[in-house]
């Protein structure tokens, strides 16, 4: 899939539907998932127990749920509307690979965690500090050019915010 298509079919309807869509919110997930999977929507090889196209851990899905969303009843409500009845509750890890809409959310309030700045407004290099810290504890400072980059790249593009 194509960054800007995942982009603007799956990214900007669930940023809209959470009312937390800007362009530099926008850009970070497109960025994110590009530099955790390729934006291969099913990688071949999960990173470290980590699933779907963002690369989420066990550990960070229960973060978002216990240390952000307990906080905002509203917006875990639209969440958990994005899972599918039976299967998130059977396996909710499962829910990252095969259900975008969902392992968007639960990136954004992943991000989100601890964050007393709004996100919405984050710079190229804020936003890859903030992914180097999230999905690397720090240890990817490499990758950090890079990822501010690609940031940059997709926050220019027209057609995401179409």
């Amino acid at each position: 899939m194509q960054p800007l298509l995942f982009g603007s079919q799956i990214i900007k309807p669930v940023l809209e539907q959470l009312n937390c869509y800007s362009r530099p919110a926008l850009s970070l997930l497109v960025t994110t998932a590009v530099m955790e999977s390729g934006i291969n929507i099913l990688p071949d090889k999960p990173k470290n127990d980590r699933f779907g196209i963002y690369q989420i851990s066990s550990d960070m899905h229960q973060a978002a749920w216990d240390k952000e969303l307990v906080h905002h009843p509203d917006a875990a409500s639209l969440v958990r509307g994005l899972a599918s009845q039976h299967n998130f509750l059977k396996s909710p890890d499962s829910e990252l690979v095969g259900n975008l809409p969902y392992a968007t959310a639960i990136t954004w309030f992943y991000y989100c965690l601890g964050q007393n700045k709004a996100l919405c407004f984050l710079s190229s290099q804020q936003a890859a500090t903030l992914w180097n810290v999230k999905f690397h504890n720090g240890d990817a400072s490499s990758q950090l050019p890079r990822f501010a980059d690609h940031f940059e790249q997709f926050l220019l593009q027209k057609d995401l915010a179409a």
